[in-house]
């Protein structure tokens, strides 16, 4: 479905007064762009955190040109950063997080010693 067609009615939602503002999530910027040439967009939901900076490539660029507001998911990692993911068996079987790279066999102990190493950043600054 062209993101016009998607906008455009959207947009009648709101000339009909039953949507304030209209909202994207994970967006491309040539989406984004070809969206807001239908009507304004008001935020963009993207994920966003230490481990996925994606937006800062361009993106927030474009935000700020456009008048779009971030509006950021999962700042903590999807639960890594919290330090209380110690083990992936942590992880449900159907846990949406053991889809991702990070939380492979191979990757989810390497990315456990990275938190650590972020947690004595953090506590050496007092944080």
């Amino acid at each position: 479905m062209p993101i016009e067609e998607t906008v455009g009615a959207m947009a009648e939602l709101v000339k009909e007064g039953k949507v304030r503002y209209l909202g994207l999530c994970e967006v491309s910027e040539r989406s984004l762009r070809r969206a807001c040439a239908v009507h304004p967009i008001t935020a963009v939901q993207a994920e966003y955190s230490l481990w996925t900076r994606d937006v800062e490539a361009g993106m927030l660029d474009a935000y700020e040109e456009l008048g779009v507001t971030l509006m950021a998911f999962s700042p903590l990692a999807r639960g890594m950063l919290t330090g209380q993911l110690r083990r992936l068996d942590q992880l449900g079987e159907g846990d949406v997080r053991r889809r991702y790279p990070r939380s492979s066999p191979e990757n989810f102990p390497r990315n456990g010693a990275l938190v650590d190493r972020l947690g004595a950043i953090a506590e050496g600054a007092g944080l």
